[in-house]
């Protein structure tokens, strides 16, 4: 039903993109890589859809439900909208790209030492909170709050005796 040489076209720009991404370091290379990914997931996408012999699905005499010859609208649909929200993210990724380059003044994608202390800072905010979690437990809070009371509460040491 779907002929083959859609299927070879949509998964080799499928695998051309995939190996874009994951061997590129500039950013817009990067880029262009998704967009040809997303060129060959469409492609992918309307070719289930097709078939030889089959017409545009635009009703304009009477037909019998039985002799259908009309190609899918759905994915074709599909197709269109994919375009218009890769168009967006294309055009959002592009304006984060240009405030990248402005920043550090190159389109090379690279962890500086600024990327790995704020990694480190994040690690050790995480921990911070894990470990005040524990401290909290089996002491009494304040009423309301997560913050451990200094003082003992009135009447602890007469319940302790």
């Amino acid at each position: 039903m779907v002929t083959a040489t859609f299927l070879l076209s949509a998964f080799s720009l499928i695998l051309v993109g995939i190996f874009g991404m994951l061997t590129r370091k500039n950013i817009i290379r990067i880029l262009l890589a998704v967009n040809i990914l997303e060129t060959g997931v469409n492609l992918l996408l309307v070719s289930f859809g097709y078939f030889r012999g089959g017409k545009a699905p635009i009703i304009t005499a009477p037909i019998s439900a039985s002799n259908l010859p009309f190609v899918d609208p759905l994915p074709q649909a599909l197709v269109l909208t994919s375009i218009v929200i890769g168009l967006g993210t294309t055009a959002l990724a592009l304006a984060i790209t240009l405030r990248y380059y402005r920043r550090r003044r190159t389109l090379e994608f690279e962890p500086d030492e600024e990327d790995f202390a704020s990694v480190e800072g994040a690690r050790t905010l995480m921990r911070d909170s894990d470990d005040s979690t524990s401290v909290t437990e089996g002491k009494d809070l304040h009423p309301g709050s997560n913050v451990p009371s200094d003082r003992e509460p009135a009447g602890a040491k007469e319940r302790a005796k």
